[in-house]
């Protein structure tokens, strides 16, 4: 009732909020992927110094206690979520059941941007993966360089290389999405898809692992995602570690940054506007 009587608070704390939500499964609340995928998403973000959300799936009113599962696409969440301007991450997550799926699919049809990061690409139940990703998935193999062939935003331009130790990684084949990155053997290590008005970009990479090998990729991944929803993040940020925190706001046109070290030890970090 507060929001309808006042609707400056619903725009201030649309400002406020970061516009990237990690994307956490109705059924993950209770099994080891939070440990496996979540934390580990938690924790590269840091290092990209990137402030982000968590955004559990929440159950419309009336299926929202277990034992019992629900049935129905939450609404409220959906509508919320396309208002809000939010860009859904999902960490290595492999599967999602009916209400996860088609709150997925549906978010992302009606002009949601969502940012899939592997090796595990999600299956749903209410959605074919290759359409929604807009290719095939590759056999992983030993892979060892990135190289942007498409320019996604300011910082990762066109023949840039990111050169690591082999790793095996899967890969994909591009269908209908547009391959922006690849790996030495030309097998797409960046995919871009348009998925009804929205958008769907894929990384065959860990989140984590993603933030080590290509920093201002990932960046210029999540930037494209965020201006696909009309938004920005005010500031890059280099130097972050697994045991800091970021908040960054540019609500009413002004800028800020709060950075929080939990070590003892001092740290550098370089803000760029």
């Amino acid at each position: 009732q507060a929001l309808e009587a006042y609707p400056w608070i619903a725009r201030e704390a649309a400002n406020e909020s970061s516009g990237i939500g990690i994307y956490i499964p109705y059924s993950d609340w209770w099994t080891d992927r939070w440990t496996e995928s979540i934390l580990p998403a938690l924790d590269g973000f840091r290092k990209l110094g990137a402030a982000v959300e968590i955004v559990p799936f929440i159950p419309p009113k009336g299926e929202e206690i277990l034992p019992y599962y629900p049935f129905h696409l939450n609404e409220e969440q959906l509508e919320y979520l396309l208002s809000h301007k939010s860009v859904l991450v999902l960490p290595d997550i492999a599967g999602m059941q009916d209400t996860d799926s088609l709150l997925l699919k549906t978010f992302i049809e009606r002009g949601g941007a969502a940012v899939l990061f592997g090796p595990r690409i999600p299956f749903g139940d209410q959605f074919n993966r290759e359409d929604l990703v807009g290719g095939t998935e590759e056999k992983p193999a030993k892979h060892w360089r990135v190289e942007v062939r498409e320019p996604l935003f300011a910082r990762a331009r066109q023949g840039r290389t990111f050169d690591f130790p082999a790793v095996s990684f899967p890969s994909w084949r591009p269908a209908t999405a547009k391959s922006a990155a690849v790996f030495e053997d030309g097998s797409t290590a960046a995919l871009i898809n348009e998925f009804g008005k929205g958008l769907v970009v894929t990384i065959p990479v860990g989140l984590f692992d993603s933030v080590d090998l290509m920093p201002d990729l990932i960046r210029d991944v999540l930037d494209l995602a965020l201006s696909r929803v009309g938004r920005t993040r005010p500031f890059d940020i280099e130097g972050g570690k697994e045991d800091m925190d970021f908040a960054l706001s540019s609500a009413g046109g002004e800028y800020r940054l709060a950075a929080v070290n939990h070590s003892q030890r001092p740290a550098d970090l370089l803000i760029y506007p």
